[in-house]
């Protein structure tokens, strides 16, 4: 019998997914997919948009454009902080459903993840601080 936050994960990872470039998830050109394969079984665990030379550089320039026009870097340090604090709030929400991604996804021993995933919301507590 598989927990809750496996059975969340294996479906976030069957769905059909695009790459998110500007908050926007788009198709790449081509449909071209690739299979991620689950270590532990050796079966198919999700496939992926395959992202081609010019999809990439779609990103690297949303990137570039983010960072240009200050988004970020000009926010009030408040609201900074109230963004960092919910994201953190939601790693902490998806815990074990996270968790358990990372261990289909690399073999990594749930423990493990768990506590990688507990890390990475106190590091955002932190640096919303």
């Amino acid at each position: 019998m598989t927990s809750a936050g496996e059975q969340r994960a294996r479906a976030f990872a069957g769905r059909r997914h695009g790459v998110l470039i500007a908050g926007v998830e788009q198709t790449p050109n081509g449909g071209e997919r690739l299979t991620v394969i689950e270590p532990a079984t050796a079966t198919p665990l999700a496939e992926v948009p395959a992202a081609s030379a010019g999809v990439v550089d779609q990103a690297v320039a949303a990137a570039r454009a983010a960072w240009a026009d200050a988004r970020w870097a000009g926010l009030d340090p408040v609201v900074q902080e109230g963004v960092l604090r919910r994201l953190a709030g939601l790693v902490e929400e998806h815990a074990e459903e996270l968790a358990w991604l990372e261990t289909l996804d690399n073999g990594k021993p749930l423990a493990e993840a768990r506590g990688d995933v507990a890390g990475t919301a106190r590091v955002l507590h932190y640096y919303a601080g």
